[in-house]
């Protein structure tokens, strides 16, 4: 029985880190700005558990505040409305960092929650993620110090994925095109083609050498 109670208790611990994590997975891969904000959501929601837990209690109350500007963000279409609302929101952390002010991990944790508070505002998950990975380095350094494992495994794949998906996203449409003598012109790429492998003017050649234009719309 006591060998169950532990494992429940272990389960139960590591259940909203694991949480949090998969959501950081899968939302850069989302085309649509809702279904990614709503992805975001759950995984604001299960990390606010998993710093109160390791007793980060800034970070948790940052990670709240977060999911109530997701859930305004998806709510919420009036453009004026919205800035104040987020403005409000931020004001709202300033309150609550100086309420559980714990010194360099607080100003991290706040850094990191204005910065998300910046990146939800974008009607652009393209120019959310270049937010969101602006300021990853006060994400690492919190986790650092406070020993959040799972805080810093996000921190990585966060960075990791948010910087695939702006590339794809952002070389992928523009990339390649043939020219009038069979030339593959792209971002500083200049490559002579046989005569075989030309086609019409705008139309991809060599997949391998295409990447994705990407899955997401976004940040």
């Amino acid at each position: 029985m006591a060998s169950l109670v532990l494992a429940l208790n272990s389960a139960v611990s590591i259940a909203p880190g694991a949480l949090g994590t998969l959501t950081v997975l899968a939302w850069p891969h989302v085309r649509r700005i809702e279904i990614a904000l709503a992805i975001q959501f759950a995984g604001a929601l299960a990390f606010a558990m998993y710093f109160m837990q390791g007793g980060s209690t800034t970070a948790a109350l940052c990670c709240l505040v977060s999911a109530a500007q997701l859930l305004i963000a998806r709510t919420v279409h009036d453009r004026g409305s919205l800035l104040l609302l987020f403005a409000g929101s931020a004001l709202l952390l300033l309150a609550l960092t100086a309420l559980s002010w714990n010194g360099l991990t607080s100003a991290l944790a706040l850094g990191g929650g204005l910065c998300g508070t910046l990146a939800r505002m974008q009607a652009s998950t393209l120019r959310m993620k270049k937010v969101f990975l602006a300021a990853a380095p006060l994400s690492l350094a919190h986790n650092a110090i406070t020993g959040s494992g799972f805080g810093l495994l996000v921190d990585v794949i966060s960075i990791v994925s948010n910087s695939v998906a702006i590339c794809r996203r952002v070389i992928g449409p523009t990339y390649w095109e043939i020219g009038e003598r069979g030339l593959l012109l792209g971002r500083g790429l200049l490559t002579s083609l046989p005569r075989s492998s030309r086609q019409t003017r705008g139309v991809p050649v060599l997949p391998a050498l295409v990447a994705d234009p990407g899955p997401a719309s976004n940040m």
